[in-house]
C-alpha cells in the first residue's frame, strides 16, 4: 500500500475512535516525519488504542517531537515502539519532557541506544513511575530532588485500597528518604501492607537526621517489622511519633519496641490499638512514652522512685 494512502487510512481509523482498535502495526512501513505528524495528531483524542508500533522506520527526532507532544493529551496509550528509527538524544529529551506528565505509557521500545544511556536510563526511570500508584510519582520526584517545600509525604490510601505499592516502589520510598532533608512527616498508611515494604524504608530513615512522624497504620506490620522500628528508635534522635495502629506486631514486636524505648528520650506517641498485644506490655510502653515528655532529669530518677529504689535516700 502506498505510504500516503496507509498513513490516511491509519489516522482515519484512530480518528473513528473505534473500541475494537487496541493495537497498531505500522513497523518497516517505510513511513517519514510526516506520516508520523498525522498519527499524532490524531492520537491525541484517541481514548482506545493502548499499543502502536512505529519501529524501522524513517522517523527521526521532528517525529519524536510529535509524539511526545501527543504524549501529553493521550491517556490511553501504554506501549510505543520506537526502534529501529534515526532519532538521537535530541528526541530522548522529548519523551523524557513528555513522561514527567503522562501517567499511562509504561514501555517506550529504543532499544539499541538510539536516543543515548543517559536518556534512556531517565526515560526508564518515569516508565517505572507509571507503573506505580499515582500518589509516588505526583510526589517522589521532589523528594528525590530534596525540594524545600515538600515537608510531608503522604503515600497513605483508604484503608479499602488494593495493595497498589510493591517492593520496588517501597525501595525508590526508601531510597529517596534517605538522603532527604526537610521531609518531617511521612505517611504511608494502608498502602504498603507487608513488612517486606516497610522494614526498607525503616531501615533507610536510620540515616534520615530530619523525619520526626511517620505513619504506619494498617500496613500489616508484624514482629520483624517492629523490630527494625526498634532499631530506628534507638538510631534516630528525631523521631517523636509513629502510628502503628491496626498492624500485627504483637507481644514479640512490643517487647522489642519497649525495649528501644530504654534508649529512647524522644519519642512521645506510640499508637499500638489493634495489634494484639497484651495490656501489661501496653502500660509499660505508655509508661516509658510518658517518661519521654518529662524532663530528662525526672526521667532518669523517676523509674527509680516508682521501683522505691532506696538508693535515694541514701
Amino acid at each position: 500500500m502506498d505510504n500516503n494512502l496507509l498513513t490516511e487510512v491509519c489516522v482515519s481509523r484512530i480518528r473513528q475512535n473505534v473500541p475494537e482498535l487496541k493495537a497498531l502495526a505500522l513497523s518497516r512501513k517505510g513511513l517519514r516525519d510526516l506520516d508520523c505528524c498525522y498519527i499524532a495528531q490524531a492520537l491525541k483524542t484517541n481514548v482506545f488504542l493502548q499499543k502502536l508500533d512505529l519501529s524501522d522506520n524513517a522517523l527521526t527526532d521532528e517525529s519524536a517531537l510529535f509524539l511526545a507532544d501527543m504524549l501529553l493529551q493521550n491517556t490511553a496509550l501504554t506501549h510505543l515502539d520506537i526502534s529501529g528509527n534515526p532519532m538521537t538524544s535530541a528526541g530522548g529529551g522529548a519523551f523524557i519532557k513528555a513522561l514527567q506528565t503522562n501517567a499511562s505509557l509504561v514501555r517506550l521500545g529504543c532499544e539499541g541506544g538510539m536516543l543515548g544511556p543517559a536518556a534512556e536510563e531517565r526515560i526508564l526511570y518515569w516508565l517505572e513511575l507509571n507503573m506505580r500508584p499515582p500518589d509516588l510519582k505526583q510526589f517522589l520526584p521532589a523528594v528525590q530532588r530534596n525540594a524545600a517545600d515538600v515537608d510531608i509525604l503522604d503515600l497513605s490510601g483508604p484503608n479499602t485500597q488494593a495493595l497498589v505499592y510493591d517492593d520496588a516502589a517501597a525501595m525508590m520510598v526508601a531510597d529517596a528518604m534517605e538522603v532527604n532533608t526537610h521531609v518531617r512527616t511521612l505517611i504511608l498508611d494502608h498502602n504498603f501492607k507487608t513488612d517486606s515494604r516497610v522494614i526498607p524504608v525503616l531501615q533507610a530513615l536510620e540515616r534520615n537526621s530530619t523525619i520526626t512522624s511517620i505513619g504506619l497504620r494498617n500496613d500489616h506490620v508484624g514482629p520483624d517489622g517492629a523490630r527494625a522500628l526498634a532499631q530506628l528508635l534507638q538510631q534516630n534522635d528525631t523521631l517523636t511519633e509513629v502510628n502503628l495502629m491496626d498492624n500485627e506486631i504483637g507481644d514479640a514486636g512490643a517487647r522489642a519496641l519497649l525495649e528501644a524505648l530504654e534508649h529512647n528520650n524522644l519519642c512521645r506517641s506510640l499508637p499500638l490499638a489493634g495489634n494484639d498485644i497484651n495490656d501489661v506490655l501496653l502500660r509499660k510502653i505508655d509508661a516509658a512514652l510518658t517518661l519521654n515528655t518529662q524532663p530528662n532529669e525526672l526521667k532518669q530518677v523517676l523509674p527509680m522512685i516508682m521501683a522505691n529504689d532506696a538508693s535515694l535516700l541514701e
